[in-house]
């Protein structure tokens, strides 16, 4: 891809295709840019809407009945969330230095070096809860703690969360204070 005009923004314009302007190529790219961001907020409220439907029915089943409930809910919000990490990652530092990989959260030397620099472009979270990706983390963290088996799918958008400085810390947390079930 060539960058354009709008490379200081962190906005990737592809080359003008035949009969299209370099002005409608930047247009192009800037609106699937603001489509993308609106595509992704709109699924984290819907995942966190769903996350918190979970948090409901584990405290209706207690601690006898959690990893019935985790087993029955998950994939659907594994369906919900994993595509929305992909879109969150892309719309994040990686939409502004695309093919270099977002910083290791779990690298204290990292951690040193990029300590206040590492931003998200926008975030759909709510202010007195963690993100909703960093809550299907925690479901997801919880499931296994209770004995549930986590796909490969699983163990890889968990590793995506610790890259996440602010989802790190959440997870962190939660595992921390022993993985309730509230989240």
């Amino acid at each position: 891809m060539v960058a354009l005009q709008g490379q200081r923004q962190g906005i990737h314009v592809p080359p003008p295709t035949a009969g299209q302007t370099p002005a409608d190529a930047r247009q192009a790219a800037y609106t699937a840019f603001y489509d993308a961001q609106q595509r992704v907020d709109a699924g984290t409220s819907r995942l966190d809407l769903a996350v918190d439907a979970l948090v409901g029915r584990l405290a209706q089943t207690g601690a006898t009945g959690a990893l019935t409930v985790l087993t029955a809910e998950l994939p659907a919000l594994r369906t919900l969330g994993f595509p929305l990490a992909a879109g969150f990652d892309r719309l994040g530092p990686n939409a502004l230095h695309p093919g270099t990989p977002v910083v290791d959260a779990t690298s204290a030397g990292a951690q040193r070096r990029l300590a206040g620099s590492i931003r998200y472009l926008f975030t759909s979270q709510r202010p007195s809860s963690p993100h909703p990706l960093a809550r299907l983390a925690m479901a997801l963290q919880l499931f296994s703690s209770l004995g549930g088996t986590l796909t490969a799918d699983d163990a890889a958008f968990l590793a995506w969360c610790d890259r996440v400085p602010g989802f790190q810390s959440a997870v962190a947390d939660y595992v921390g204070r022993g993985r309730p079930p509230r989240f």
